[in-house]
């Protein structure tokens, strides 16, 4: 959730630093929060994508804007407006490119040190269920009752506590099919 709530404010972030007429002082406080939220992204595959995703808009949106400052005569008002929007976007864009390689590293990280762990898979009141280390402190856990799977992630650092939720995950998930089928 804490993902999802970041990626809408790194677009609205970045839909603000669109606009022409923003205030220098107004954009480098946008251009904190968007850090900010950027920093709040988990390191995995997905958030890798998002941030990639963003920084090609961003080389996109610099070529274009290099193409219309270079319609403008040299030393005119409106070249001098788009050197600075120009140079606003540049430095976005060396803020995206150092995002990513940070989340390219840390996702080969973690990638690395999921190899070296194994699924642990057990069995709560006959249903089977595995649970995964994510990374340090959040748990991605899955279970399968007749056609459906259930999946979620949960924070704890006790493995044994991150069992125990998932088992009593479980015991809703029975005890909500008992009372809608009548059997209870």
């Amino acid at each position: 959730m804490k993902d999802v709530i970041a990626r809408a404010n790194i677009d609205e972030c970045l839909e603000l630093l669109k606009r022409q007429d923003l205030p220098p002082a107004e954009a480098a406080g946008i251009c904190n929060t968007l850090i900010a939220e950027e920093n709040k992204l988990s390191f995995n595959q997905s958030q890798l994508e998002f941030a990639e995703s963003r920084t090609a808009e961003f080389r996109a949106r610099v070529r274009a804007f290099r193409r219309l400052r270079d319609q403008f005569a040299a030393g005119s008002a409106g070249r001098m407006q788009a050197n600075l929007t120009l140079s606003n976007f540049e430095w976005l864009l060396d803020e995206a490119e150092k995002l990513c390689k940070l989340l390219r590293k840390r996702v080969r990280a973690n990638s690395l040190s999921y190899s070296d762990q194994q699924r642990r898979s057990n069995v709560h009141r006959g249903v089977t269920y595995s649970i995964l280390r994510a990374e340090a402190g959040i748990w991605n856990w899955e279970f399968r009752i007749g056609d459906d799977t259930k999946r979620g992630r949960l924070e704890t650092r006790l493995d044994l506590l991150a069992e125990r939720r998932v088992q009593s995950h479980i015991d809703r998930e029975l005890r909500a099919r008992r009372i809608k089928y009548g059997t209870e």
